[in-house]
């Protein structure tokens, strides 16, 4: 309650044209703000907290709020078309009210330049960004390199997270610690991205990851789980591959491959480059949002106190 009469009291003072509102709490809070105050408002989904993956009861009781705040939003934005259909597929609002936006990320494999060339027989590098917690799966990518020891390899692993020890154990217990190596939170990962040989992002559910795009922009070939959105941006046997929710063994054929094969890798790595530039340059992004912030209030232009071009003079 307090949270909500704080945001209330801000938009009253600032009198927005619009609202962009992102994260569920922030997402449901706000909304109900702006409905009371009848300002235009949209919600970017990141991903639905209704998701294949989720725990039964955490995802039954998203749903519900989701499909009660719906009523009091004029836009909902998702960053992946999959995300779209879920949506849809649960009848959160009006079909014409959920749109499709892919995120978009800056390019930064132009700041970074690989300062150190890794010798003949150096390993090469596979690296994973991701906290760790329950929605990720670090656990079935140490069991599938677990069997690909005799191979020259190093795993470097970004971010914090309370599963983070037991992540560690895991890795005692299969005998890989001189292969393994624990980073925490950086912030420096398009420097790791760009001594890099191979991403992965081994997922129990997602949205549409940024983690990856980043890793395309650095023309890394990709890993992931085909989990959300991901199938959206990795294209199977394209810029790398997909594996099923859980599967150890495919993942460790994905890797197989992609570690034996020099070729394989450039190949794959160029497509995602390709791919990347053709549709998840940060300037895409928003200029598809701005399109889509306009025409939010445009359609409630016959308030007064919505000004549509305020936000063409913030935008210029």
């Amino acid at each position: 309650r307090k949270a909500y009469v704080e945001i209330k009291d801000w938009l009253t003072k600032l009198q927005p044209d619009i609202v962009a509102a992102h994260s569920s709490k922030a997402g449901f809070l706000s909304r109900l703000a702006c409905h009371s105050l009848n300002i235009p408002n949209t919600f970017t989904i990141h991903g639905w907290s209704f998701a294949d993956g989720i725990p039964f009861v955490r995802r039954n009781m998203f749903l519900m709020l989701e499909k009660f705040i719906g009523k009091f939003t004029d836009t909902i934005l998702t960053v992946s078309i999959a995300d779209r259909d879920l949506g849809l597929k649960h009848k959160i609002t009006a079909p014409e009210k959920i749109i499709a936006v892919h995120n978009g990320v800056l390019d930064t494999s132009i700041d970074t330049v690989n300062n150190n060339p890794r010798s003949e027989n150096a390993p090469l590098k596979i690296v994973m960004v991701a906290r760790f917690q329950s929605q990720k799966d670090h656990h079935s990518l140490i069991d599938a390199l677990s069997g690909l020891k005799d191979l020259n390899w190093e795993l470097d692993l970004l971010g914090p997270g309370p599963l983070l020890e037991k992540t560690r154990e895991q890795v005692k217990k299969h005998n890989l610690s001189d292969k393994v190596i624990f980073h925490g939170e950086v912030n420096n990962v398009p420097d790791h991205l760009a001594q890099s040989d191979i991403f992965a992002l081994i997922s129990k559910w997602e949205g549409f990851p940024l983690s990856i795009l980043e890793a395309m922009a650095h023309s890394l070939p990709i890993i992931a789980s085909d989990v959300g959105g991901v199938s959206e941006s990795v294209k199977d046997k394209y810029n790398g591959y997909l594996v099923t929710r859980g599967d150890v063994k495919m993942v460790r054929s994905a890797l197989k491959s992609l570690i034996q094969d020099e070729g394989l890798r450039k190949k794959y790595g160029d497509n995602s480059r390709t791919l990347f530039k053709e549709k998840f340059e940060f300037e895409k992004m928003v200029e598809l949002l701005l399109i889509n912030y306009k025409k939010v209030i445009k359609n409630r232009k016959e308030i007064p106190a919505f000004k549509a071009k305020t936000l063409d003079k913030k935008a210029g």
